[in-house]
C-alpha cells in the first residue's frame, strides 16, 4: 500500500526563536541523560562567535547562519505544557540551548537602550520559558529535572546559581555535574566577550550584546522533524546515528530494553525504568568509577547467564530478547541488583566489615585491581553478602588469584575475563566457596606460581607495597601495618634505589638495572623516618649507620630476616642483581604459597 509522505513526518526549517516560542519539550526515560562535557560546550560556543563574526561585520555580503542539525520529535502538531514534544534526537542540544540563553540573559540588562534590552529579553526569556503560559518551562529533562528548573528558573546570576548549589548540588550526579558545567562555561565565556569593552565602549558593547543574541536566536537554525509515529520517529533517530552520532553501549541497551518492555505494557516499562534508574544511581554511588555502565552490564549477564565480550553485549542482548530468552524486566532487574552488590562491595568497610575482609577488598579494588574479576565479585558477594565468613572465604581467593595471575604471571585479559566468567558460573551453581578454590588452583598450580615468583616485578609502587605489606602481616601474624600504599608511618623501600647515589658505581647504567629494580626481591617496608633519611644511600650505610635511622632499628620481621640473610644473598658486601635473584628466590620458596593459598 502506499503511502502518503507527508503525513509521516513534517519536517521544517526554524530558528531558534521560531522553534522555542511555539513549542514544549520533555526528554522520554528511554533518552539518554544530559551529557555534554566541555568539547561540545566549547565546540557550540566556537560556532556561536563565528556566526557573530561572519554573518554581523561590515564585510558580511551574505548571511548564512549556523545549521545544528536536526531534531527529531514525537507529537502533535500543536505542542503545549500539558502534551508536550518528546525529543527522540538532539535533546543534548537544545538542553545546553536553554542553559546558553539563561547564561546571556543577565548580561543583556547590561544594554543601554531600554526598548532594545527588553526586547532581547523576551526573545531570550521565551528560549527558556512561556511568560505567557504560567511560566511553564520549554524542556523537561528526563533525570535530574528538579536540579536544573531550580537553576535555570529561580537563579538569574552565576552568583546566585552558586550559592544554591553550595546547598543543592550533589557532586556524586554526573547530570547535576554536566549541567553545572555548562552554565559556568558559558557564563565564563558571556562574561569576557561583554567585558571586553571599557566604560568608554557603551555603543560597541551594546552592538555586540545585540549580536549574540540574534546570532543565537535567528541565525542558529534548526530542521526540526516531527512524527506521531513512535516507531517511525526512532527508525529515523538509528538512521540518523548510523550517519555519525554516537551512542555508547549504554544508551543503546537501554534503549532496547525500554522498547522491547513497550510492547508489553506500562507495568513492564515503569519496572525496566525503574531498575534502569536504580542501576545509575548505583553507577554514580561508586567511590570511584571502577566500572562502567556497559561493564557492570556486561559482567552481570556474564555472572547470570554466559561469558560474553563488552563489544557484544548491546548485539547479545538484543538477540536474548528478539528469542525470548529473557525478558527486558528480568535483565534489567538483574542489572539493578547486581549494581547494588557491587556498590555494597566497593563500601564495604562502611557497614562493619572486620580487617581482614576489608584487606581482601583493599587488595582487590586497588593494587590488584582488573575489571574482569567483576563476575565472580558479583556471584560472590549475590550468595554472601549477609554471610561474612563464605564472604572472606571468596574474596581471599579472588584477591590470590589476582595476585598470582594478574600482577605475578601477568596474564592476559582474555584470560583472565574466561576464568572469572566460569569461577562466576562455579560460584553461582555451586554455592560453594570449596568448589571455587578446586577450580581457582587447576588454573593456578602451586608450583607454577612459585616459579612465577622468583622473576616477578611489579608495575607500580602500590604493588610492590602490597607484597611486602602481605609477607610481614604473615610473620607478624596481626595487622600492625596500614593498608594505604605509603602511611605516614611506613614508606617503601627499594633496597638497590631508583636513583642511586655515587656510592651505588653507576649501577644505573646497567642494561638489566630497569629490570631488578622492581623486582620483589628489591623492596622493604620501613618506617617513614629511616627510610627518609637513608633514601639512596649505599647498601652499608642503609644497613647500620651511627644516626640510628637504619634497617637495623625498624622492628619489622622483613628486615630483620633481611639483615640475618645478607651475607647469604650479597656478593662482596654489595646489593647486586644477582643478591636481588637470591633474596627472591628465597622469599619464592618461603612466602609464596603460605601468603598467597588456593586452598581453604
Amino acid at each position: 500500500m502506499a503511502i502518503d509522505p507527508s503525513s509521516q513526518l513534517q519536517a521544517k526549517s526554524v530558528s531558534v526563536k521560531e522553534l522555542m516560542k511555539s513549542a514544549y519539550f520533555e526528554i522520554p526515560p528511554n533518552q539518554r541523560e544530559y551529557r555534554w562535557q566541555s568539547e561540545q560546550l566549547e565546540k557550540l560556543w566556537a560556532d556561536l562567535h563565528s556566526c557573530v563574526k561572519n554573518d554581523f561585520s561590515e564585510s558580511a555580503s551574505d548571511t548564512l547562519g549556523h545549521f545544528l542539525g536536526a531534531v527529531v520529535v514525537i507529537g502533535d502538531e500543536h505542542s503545549l505544557p500539558q502534551r508536550r514534544w518528546e525529543v527522540i534526537d538532539g535533546q543534548q542540544r537544545l538542553t545546553t540551548l536553554t542553559i546558553l540563553a539563561s547564561s546571556i540573559l543577565p548580561y543583556v540588562y547590561l544594554h543601554s537602550q531600554r526598548k532594545v534590552q527588553q526586547k532581547l529579553l523576551h526573545v531570550l526569556t521565551d528560549c527558556i520559558y512561556s511568560p505567557g503560559a504560567d511560566d511553564a518551562v520549554r524542556m523537561k529533562l528526563n533525570r535530574e529535572d528538579e536540579f536544573y528548573q531550580e537553576t535555570i528558573m529561580n537563579y538569574d546570576s552565576i552568583q546566585e546559581r552558586k550559592q544554591f548549589w553550595q546547598g543543592s548540588y550533589n557532586k556524586k550526579s554526573e547530570v547535576q555535574t554536566n549541567i553545572r558545567r555548562a552554565f559556568e562555561y558559558f557564563d565564563g565565556e558571556v562574561c569576557d566577550y561583554v567585558s571586553a569593552f571599557g566604560e568608554d565602549e557603551v555603543e560597541q558593547r551594546d552592538e555586540a550584546i545585540r549580536e549574540l543574541v540574534e546570532a543565537l536566536t535567528e541565525n542558529f537554525y534548526i530542521l526540526n522533524v516531527r512524527t506521531q509515529s513512535f516507531m517511525l520517529a526512532y527508525r529515523l533517530f538509528e538512521t540518523l546515528n548510523e550517519r555519525g552520532l554516537d551512542l555508547s553501549q549504554a544508551d543503546l541497551i537501554r534503549n532496547v530494553l525500554l522498547e522491547s518492555a513497550k510492547i508489553s505494557g506500562d507495568r513492564s516499562f515503569n519496572n525496566v525504568f525503574s531498575n534502569w534508574t536504580s542501576l545509575i544511581d548505583s553507577y554514580e554511588d561508586q567511590p570511584t568509577k571502577k566500572l562502567t555502565i556497559p561493564q557492570i552490564i556486561q559482567f552481570s549477564y556474564t555472572f547470570r547467564h554466559e561469558m560474553v565480550k563488552g563489544e557484544e553485549i548491546f548485539d547479545d542482548i538484543s538477540s536474548a530478547l528478539d528469542d525470548g530468552q529473557h525478558t527486558p524486566t528480568e535483565l534489567s532487574r538483574e542489572f539493578s541488583i547486581d549494581s547494588q552488590n557491587w556498590v555494597s562491595f566497593l563500601l564495604g568497610d562502611l557497614v562493619n566489615w572486620d580487617r581482614k575482609l576489608a584487606a581482601h577488598q583493599y587488595a582487590i579494588i586497588d593494587p590488584l585491581w582488573k575489571a574482569h574479576a567483576a563476575p565472580v565479585i558479583f556471584s560472590a558477594m549475590d550468595l554472601f553478602k549477609e554471610d561474612d565468613d563464605n564472604l572472606r572465604s571468596c574474596l581471599m581467593l579472588i584477591e590470590h588469584y589476582l595476585f598470582r595471575r594478574g600482577l605475578v604471571a601477568r596474564d592476559s585479559v582474555g584470560s583472565l575475563q574466561e576464568v572469572f566468567a566460569e569461577a562466576a558460573f562455579v560460584l553461582r551453581v555451586s554455592k560453594s566457596p570449596g568448589d571455587l578454590s578446586d577450580l581457582l588452583l587447576s588454573k593456578s598450580p602451586d608450583k607454577v606460581f612459585v616459579e612465577d615468583f622468583k622473576q616477578a616485578s611489579v608495575r607500580n609502587m602500590k604493588q610492590a607495597y602490597y607484597a611486602i605489606w602481605k609477607i610481614e602481616n604473615y610473620l607478624q601474624k596481626s595487622f600492625n601495618l596500614e593498608l594505604e600504599s605509603q602511611s605516614a608511618a611506613q614508606h617503601l623501600e627499594h633496597i638497590m634505589p631508583r636513583k642511586p647515589g655515587a656510592e651505588w658505581n653507576g649501577v644505573e647504567q646497567e642494561d638489566s638495572f630497569n629490570a631488578y629494580v622492581n623486582r620483589l626481591g628489591n623492596f622493604l617496608v620501613l618506617p617513614r623516618e629511616v627510610n627518609q633519611h637513608i633514601k639512596n644511600k649505599s647498601i652499608s650505610y642503609k644497613i647500620s649507620n651511627s644516626s640510628g635511622n637504619d634497617y637495623s632499628n625498624t622492628g619489622y620481621k622483613l628486615v630483620e630476616e633481611f639483615l640475618a640473610q645478607y651475607p647469604n644473598w650479597s656478593q662482596s658486601d654489595t646489593w647486586s642483581f644477582d643478591a636481588i635473584d637470591s633474596r627472591q628466590k628465597y622469599m619464592a620458596e618461603k612466602y609464596a604459597l603460605n601468603v598467597w593459598p588456593l586452598k581453604i
